[in-house]
């Protein structure tokens, strides 16, 4: 009956034809509140499922009504990966992107989100699509990433989307929300030197915080042995102005990357955009 339930529940979600869907959708809710969801990119079943428990959530609701998030940097991302890559997520949040990895049957992964309450989310995602996948190795780091290793104040989420925690670099804490943590950072470096496997395929979605995170792997960033793809999302400003002191488009160019924008369907251009370091 669960199974059955679940399947129901997705059908009336991404029904664009079904009368009322959403509205049914809303009452049967209430008797399956968790919901496993697999991941559609481009139209295509993928190997990936996440399990839907915040609707309130943006990711998780991309997730459940469209069937993928960020559909045009997901499409690259499976279609830029193979069996022999490993993978860091760095800002890995539920783990959307991690579950692809998986999906597409990465050999080894290590995730990393510092925000407890989230890394529970995860931890649950990995878990359950761990199970019938062919990767050897996931490793999941409750702990952000910096220049070096301290105690920083990190700002989570109000509510909706569990995408915009970040950590802030300032030492007045009268000028922070009242629901501000503190967490541990440490370099990149410093992970990535005690991990059984060297990363080719990264991910970065740290909220402002890219420079800090590169300057972090900057040892590994200029080894023989780089990875040879970095996605990243950053302030679209960096793109526009190449010179900015403290682009992290412009420090992915000295340790000898070429950079591509990653453009949206329909054209528009954010704040923050997604981008591919390529060697």
């Amino acid at each position: 009956m669960t199974k059955a339930l679940n399947k129901i529940l997705l059908c009336l979600a991404r029904s664009k034809k079904i009368p009322c869907a959403l509205r049914i959708f809303s009452l049967l809710k209430n008797l399956h509140p968790t919901i496993i969801a697999p991941i559609l990119v481009n139209k295509r079943t993928t190997n990936s499922s996440i399990i839907i428990d915040q609707i309130s959530c943006i990711i998780q609701s991309c997730i459940l009504y469209e069937g993928s998030y960020e559909p045009e940097l997901s499409e690259i991302f499976l279609g830029s990966v193979n069996s022999q890559d490993s993978f860091l997520d760095i800002g890995s949040n539920i783990g959307y992107y991690s579950v692809l990895a998986i999906g597409a049957n990465l050999k080894s992964i290590c995730a990393v989100e510092p925000s407890k309450e989230i890394f529970d989310s995860l931890l649950k995602n990995l878990k359950y699509n761990f199970f019938a996948s062919n990767t050897s190795v996931i490793l999941p780091f409750n702990l952000g990433f910096s220049d070096t290793c301290q105690l920083l104040n990190f700002i989570p989420p109000k509510s909706g989307n569990l995408g915009v925690g970040r950590f802030i670099d300032i030492d007045h804490k009268d000028t922070l929300p009242s629901r501000s943590l503190v967490l541990p950072v440490v370099p990149g470096d410093q992970v990535i030197a005690s991990l059984p496997f060297r990363p080719t395929v990264i991910k970065i979605d740290v909220e402002g915080f890219e420079f800090k995170v590169l300057m972090g792997m900057k040892n590994f960033l200029r080894s023989a042995n780089k990875p040879r793809l970095i996605f990243i999302e950053t302030s679209f400003s960096y793109w526009e102005n190449e010179d900015h002191q403290c682009s992290p488009l412009s420090l992915l160019s000295t340790f000898g990357y070429r950079i591509k924008h990653i453009k949206r369907r329909n054209g528009l251009i954010e704040k923050y955009e997604n981008f591919l370091a390529y060697l």
